[in-house]
């Protein structure tokens, strides 16, 4: 996720993960192409190569591959979370006065390394609402940069740290 725009006005945060598209994109072609060479050379595993090579790279791409827009507005006094992905759009707009702040929620993966998330903190009731930007951990050091600009662009310094149980 990267900073797109930060003015008084707006802050715009986006993941587009392009690398992950180009490589699963690549690999999708290489065993479709390598199938059919197969199938063309008289070899009918080819055909299989192509379909289940093709088909696990498709699904990695549908599965994985996914745009998502955030925009903060102090203008319309709104904050707006957009994902794209294979199959649709979805869009959820609320009042910006909702969010209390941001922090980086972390996890551990099986190797014992740690992985964050930049997350939301929605003021609810009595409680506290965490709504994550994105889905998916990760183990670069972008999220403390994300949820520290939230914070100052809304006002808050407080870059607050949260275990999450994986």
């Amino acid at each position: 996720m990267k900073i797109i725009r930060d003015t008084p006005d707006q802050l715009i945060l986006a993941s587009v993960p392009w690398l992950l598209s180009i490589l699963l994109t690549a690999i999708i072609l290489i065993f479709v192409a390598v199938g059919l060479s197969l199938v063309f050379d008289g070899d009918l595993m080819g055909l299989f190569f192509a379909i289940f090579g093709g088909g696990i790279g498709t699904a990695c791409f549908v599965a994985f591959v996914r745009r998502v827009q955030v925009i903060f507005d102090r203008r319309q006094q709104t904050f707006t979370i957009r994902r794209r992905t294979v199959f649709g759009y979805k869009e959820n707009t609320r009042a910006l006065g909702d969010v209390d702040h941001a922090l980086i929620e972390h996890t551990t993966n099986s190797d014992g390394q740690r992985l964050d998330r930049p997350t939301l903190v929605m003021r609810r009731g009595g409680g506290d609402l965490r709504v994550p930007i994105v889905t998916t951990y990760s183990n670069s050091n972008r999220s403390g940069d994300i949820v520290e600009t939230i914070n100052r662009w809304m006002g808050d310094g407080d870059l607050d740290s949260a275990p999450h149980a994986p």
